[in-house]
């Protein structure tokens, strides 16, 4: 990602494996009874070779930020179309969401069943997922996947608390209930069985943020017992940044911790030869949420010859 970058991270981490997904090696060290957490000195990444990926899954993972009209170019109407546009272009075997209101998920549910996708995932605000649920809130993190070519062994929601079986649960100071929803796929005509996680990190406090990713762990932990050495892929928005202590963003617990069991899909990306950064597509986001339409606030990309 772009070192400048400070306001949201948007990453995808895959665990220290080469495809076939095997080797986990997750660190069974943490508890969803974890309480607060000493902050480490920031250390940077170890600079061990990566492993070679070479990954016969295609994964989407997207924030679609949650609608507003604001202005004509956030509103669903305009950005719901995009965005599958973007699926036909990718034809992902699976895909996470962030900020999937209930406008959103209404939106998209006979759209992407028409695609042939299935999806898991709830509201986290009460564990509901509803047609009957409109308006901009209870936020889902769904994980949507091709039904003719995956089995669901395994899914749900569970919330990022010390109490993580409980609906609409939140800890650590965090700001919003947060959650992770997840899938266990088995590959119809392989058998290559691998689970995917979605999340949204809290945006306030640094303790949610390192105990949400203890919660995760413990999951994937429980998941390798069930299945063995599967692939992992975790996705979704951290609010945080890599490595850069110059950069007032970066959290060392949330970023070291979960590098410290598991790979930097951008760290893989950049030894592949891959360049490029995740983005929000907007120069002021604050602009924006007030419904200011200057030069200053337009989309980062020449939306008149392109979605």
């Amino acid at each position: 990602m772009k070192k400048g970058l400070s306001f949201l991270l948007f990453i995808v981490i895959l665990l220290t494996t080469a495809i076939p997904l095997t080797a986990c090696g997750i660190d069974t060290a943490g508890t969803t009874q974890a309480t607060t957490q000493t902050t480490p000195a920031p250390q940077p990444p170890q600079e061990e070779e990566e492993p070679t990926v070479t990954l016969p899954l295609n994964i989407l993972a997207f924030n679609l930020r949650y609608e507003t009209n604001s202005h004509a170019l956030l509103s669903l109407d305009f950005r719901g179309p995009r965005f599958l546009e973007v699926v036909d272009k990718y034809d992902p075997d699976s895909i996470s969401l962030c900020e999937a209101t209930n406008d959103w998920m209404n939106y998209l549910r006979n759209r992407m069943s028409r695609k042939g996708y299935a999806y898991v995932g709830v509201g986290r605000d009460k564990g509901v997922d509803s047609p009957s649920q409109t308006g901009s809130g209870n936020e889902h993190n769904p994980i949507f996947y091709k039904e003719d070519k995956f089995d669901l062994l395994e899914g749900d929601t569970i919330w990022l608390s010390n109490t993580p079986s409980v609906k609409g649960s939140k800890a650590w100071g965090s700001s919003f209930p947060r959650i992770c929803t997840y899938v266990v796929l088995k590959d119809k005509a392989t058998g290559l069985i691998y689970a995917h996680l979605s999340t949204h990190l809290d945006h306030v406090s640094d303790e949610s943020q390192h105990n949400a990713i203890r919660v995760i762990q413990m999951k994937m932990h429980q998941l390798k017992e069930t299945y063995g050495d599967i692939g992992m892929v975790l996705s979704g928005d951290f609010n945080a940044v890599s490595f850069d202590q110059s950069n007032p963003a970066y959290r060392p617990t949330t970023y070291n911790f979960t590098t410290s069991f598991m790979n930097d899909s951008a760290a893989i990306a950049k030894k592949i030869g891959v360049q490029g950064s995740t983005t929000n597509g907007y120069t002021d986001p604050i602009a924006w949420e007030n419904g200011q339409s200057t030069n200053v606030d337009m989309p980062a990309v020449d939306h008149r010859s392109s979605p």
